[in-house]
């Protein structure tokens, strides 16, 4: 369940992703959310979710490159009907990856400043990280995630499993499955993805990838 949520909730959602990379070491990017909720009793409410800019950086290179991420909600969502929380969060962390032949390993450590909707301007502050193992098959890897993410209605880490397969570049494209290793983690998932990248190349460094940060895997 997302944080500070009672009950579940039946959830499909449509992304729409934006990023820009100035330079190798730093970038930044947006992310809007149209969601449609089952919101018991209500009946079914839909319609764009918070607004979230996020940026990355590569701070150092060597066998294990490593940078920062950060990533902010905004509160601009309608949070009668559940499509956002009227809060602000912000989630700080540092990444790590590399990469050995087809193999890589990436993973991001940080914290999450949570909005509490209910306690009148106060704040909650949780770990939280993902482990992503990687291996190429031609022009696509398979992927594995291990996630401890927010959750539940007294919000804690909870951890999640996800198995996808990854087009990179200049096509992004790909589909996940994924599932909770807890009772109140998310139920089975299907999330699949689409999208363009101009000027990118397909290097075989880890590098560039170390450092995406908490985004991609929510």
């Amino acid at each position: 369940m997302p944080p500070f949520w009672v009950e579940p909730r039946d959830r499909a959602t449509a992304s729409l992703q934006a990023t820009v990379q100035p330079d190798p070491r730093l970038g930044f990017g947006l992310d809007l959310d149209i969601r449609r909720w089952d919101a018991r009793p209500e009946g079914t409410v839909s319609g764009p979710g918070d607004l979230s800019l996020h940026s990355w950086g590569r701070l150092w290179r060597g066998p294990v490159p490593g940078g920062f991420a950060t990533w902010v909600k905004l509160p601009n969502a309608d949070d009668l009907t559940e499509l956002g929380t009227d809060e602000t969060d912000l989630h700080l962390a540092a990444t790590a990856g590399s990469r050995r032949g087809a193999a890589s390993l990436r993973a991001w450590l940080g914290l999450a400043s949570l909005g509490d909707p209910f306690s009148g301007g106060g704040r909650t502050w949780l770990p939280e990280g993902e482990a992503r193992f990687g291996w190429e098959l031609g022009p696509v890897e398979a992927v594995g995630r291990l996630s401890a993410l927010p959750g539940g209605p007294r919000p804690r880490p909870i951890g999640s499993l996800a198995l996808s397969l990854e087009a990179r570049c200049p096509l992004l494209a790909g589909a996940e499955l994924s599932h909770g290793l807890a009772s109140s983690g998310p139920s089975p998932g299907l999330r699949a993805w689409l999208g363009w990248a101009s000027g990118c190349t397909s290097e075989p460094e880890e590098e560039a990838r170390c450092c995406d940060g908490p985004l991609p895997g929510r």
